[in-house]
């Protein structure tokens, strides 16, 4: 079966953060093998109902009750948490099959291995969901998504959907048979719409200044790799 599935991953929410590195951070950096990988909120996981059907993981932020920001989106090339790793003819399943991709493909991030970045978070046995390529950020710059709209459609840099704002969940799925996908899907194929994303390379030597959430996420991501502390060790010198 084709890709055919649109999914709006939601980042930089939630009570986890407020003690742990997200790993959503990961969709905003390029790994030293030159891969992008990308992380679903909010386990890594998805329904297997979805498997090799997602095509594009849309990155979004809350802004407000009722709307996201556009962050960018990705073009999904595999199915990564799914995959079946084997060693010595043994099937690996959940946190080693995660490990020995991880490993064999030499997935590190300012050269320590992604698993080792967050050897102190409560990590649920996923690190990365699917490898991703054409990382697009919005040609604007400042695009948004309105949810829970009479009638769906794009208009400048604003896009309104008919469907309700995920809730419980912080990814959402659109299938071709729901309402709001060809609005979805004709946003994400307008060429004028997006623009060439780069993807951040780690420099540790960038010292800590925290703005908001999504830029302290990014400077915890590599004085993570640097330090190898503690989120509490850096929040005490980012004060």
């Amino acid at each position: 079966m084709a890709r055919d599935v649109i999914v709006l991953n939601r980042m930089f929410s939630g009570s986890y953060l407020d003690e742990n590195l997200g790993h959503e951070i990961i969709n905003l950096f390029l790994c030293d093998n030159g891969n992008h990988y990308v992380y679903l909120n909010d386990d890594g996981t998805f329904d297997k109902a979805y498997l090799n059907r997602i095509k594009t993981v849309v990155f979004v932020q809350d802004s407000g009750d009722n709307a996201v920001k556009i962050i960018g989106k990705a073009d999904v090339v595999d199915d990564i948490f799914a995959k079946e790793i084997y060693l010595n003819d043994v099937k690996l399943e959940g946190e080693q099959s995660q490990i020995a991709y991880i490993l064999r493909n030499e997935v590190k991030y300012g050269g320590t291995y992604l698993h080792a970045i967050h050897f102190n978070d409560k990590q649920q046995s996923t690190w990365i969901t699917f490898l991703c390529e054409n990382y697009c950020v919005p040609a604007s710059g400042n695009a948004t998504i309105q949810f829970s709209v009479t009638q769906s459609g794009t208009q400048g840099s604003i896009t309104r959907l008919k469907a309700n704002k995920a809730r419980s969940s912080l990814k959402q799925y659109f299938k071709p048979c729901d309402a709001d996908y060809a609005t979805l899907d004709q946003l994400l194929n307008d060429p004028n719409a997006w623009k060439a994303g780069e993807l951040k390379e780690v420099n540790v030597n960038v010292k800590p200044k925290p703005e908001h959430r999504r830029v302290m996420m990014e400077e915890l991501f590599k004085y993570r790799i640097k330090d190898n502390k503690r989120m509490s060790d850096w929040f005490d010198i980012a004060k």
